[in-house]
């Protein structure tokens, strides 16, 4: 294992892979972005030049032509377990040995991955919050084999790329701030399947009673709806009767709105009526 994590291998072009790639950018580090799709990182591409002018990074869409010597494989790609599993053990087969190993994950715990790694002790879950919007906790999630170190040099990485590192004492779904999230989300999603109110007046209240610039459905909306999906069907498999958000999401999702990335979800991008300087009028 590396000590000093100077290069770093981004697998997954969406949403949350473009502002990691640009946070670390942004510091002067050298970053690779890998993903299947060419159209992704094109897309990728364009988004990242919004942010920073002087490009440091290459991109590839063939695993076999990634720079195999990475000293962090941050994986973004979405909350799917099996595919987690399937993207990470690829990548044990072309990356060196030594190269720490982490998953952006929002709600799987590192032990039902760590194995398929073909390095437990040089994985942990490493949770990014949308760091181009505001967000600068990054929450590091070790598992029983992770070693000591790797949470030493993801605690000192993610305060070299100026971030705040929050370590988890256990494993735990949710980590800290999603945990606190899942039930506003949960409670929002109800009130308006019950009828109780829409969503505009949902978003209303929280933002009129607690002074922040946007509601809940505002950040499910940057979270990612397809995201939002794939965790609730997670949770339902402990709670059926969580099963009704997945339903609720799927229309959504189905109608491709799946939030900012998209440019619609339950608001219109770049304009989201939330924003409006009369929205709680």
């Amino acid at each position: 294992m590396r000590g000093n994590v100077q290069k770093i291998l981004v697998v997954g072009a969406g949403h949350m892979g473009q502002q990691i790639a640009v946070q670390i950018m942004k510091h002067g580090l050298n970053v690779i972005v890998h993903d299947i799709s060419q159209a992704n990182l094109e897309l990728a591409k364009k988004k990242i030049h919004e942010f920073v002018s002087e490009l440091n990074f290459n991109v590839t869409s063939e695993i076999k032509s990634i720079d195999t010597d990475c000293d962090l494989v941050i994986e973004t790609v979405i909350e799917n377990i099996k595919l987690k599993r399937e993207v990470l053990a690829k990548l044990n087969t072309v990356v060196n040995k030594d190269a720490i190993f982490v998953s952006n994950t929002s709600d799987i715990l590192p032990s039902k991955i760590a194995k398929y790694t073909g390095r437990p002790e040089l994985f942990c879950a490493y949770h990014f919050h949308s760091p181009l919007y505001g967000a600068n906790i990054v929450d590091i999630m070790p598992h029983r084999r992770t070693s000591p170190d790797v949470v030493k040099v993801l605690t000192s990485f993610t305060r070299t790329i100026g971030l705040i590192p929050l370590v988890l004492k256990k494993e735990s779904p949710a980590y800290i701030y999603n945990a606190i999230l899942n039930s506003i989300m949960d409670k929002s999603v109800e009130l308006v399947l019950k009828e109780v109110a829409g969503i505009e007046d949902v978003d209303k209240a929280w933002m009129g009673n607690t002074g922040m610039k946007i509601g809940p459905f505002g950040m499910l909306d940057f979270i990612g709806i397809d995201t939002a999906m794939h965790v609730t069907r997670i949770r339902a498999k402990k709670n059926p009767l969580k099963y009704i958000g997945v339903a609720f999401f799927k229309k959504y999702v189905d109608a491709g709105k799946l939030g900012i990335k998209s440019g619609e979800g339950f608001y219109k991008y770049p304009n989201p009526k939330y924003l409006d300087y009369d929205f709680l009028k």
